[in-house]
């Protein structure tokens, strides 16, 4: 049968290694939690990449548009001076 002293010391010992592991599991998970948290990150900045990606295929398309768009409303303003000079001339 264990003395009251070696009772104690069992029972420091096991509070000890209780504390132990349990500051073992906490890490464990706050580093699980931490690299979630990065995984999401990397997720978010890659999806930004993307859309910003298609925002600038997008912006050139329009931009290709507006150009086309001026050009066929100079030849309709070109058109539209020449009959206009015409119905002058009737």
């Amino acid at each position: 049968m264990p003395t009251p002293e070696q009772m104690t010391i069992l029972g420091i010992l096991v509070a000890v290694i209780t504390f132990y592991i349990g500051r073992l599991s906490a890490s464990k998970n706050d580093g699980k939690e931490q690299g979630i948290l990065l995984n999401k990150v990397d997720n978010l900045g890659d999806d930004i990449k993307t859309l910003s990606d298609k925002m600038d295929i997008r912006l050139t398309d329009i931009q290709s548009e507006q150009k086309e768009f001026r050009e066929r409303l100079a030849t309709v303003e070109a058109s539209a001076k020449s009959a206009h000079k015409r119905i002058d001339e009737m």
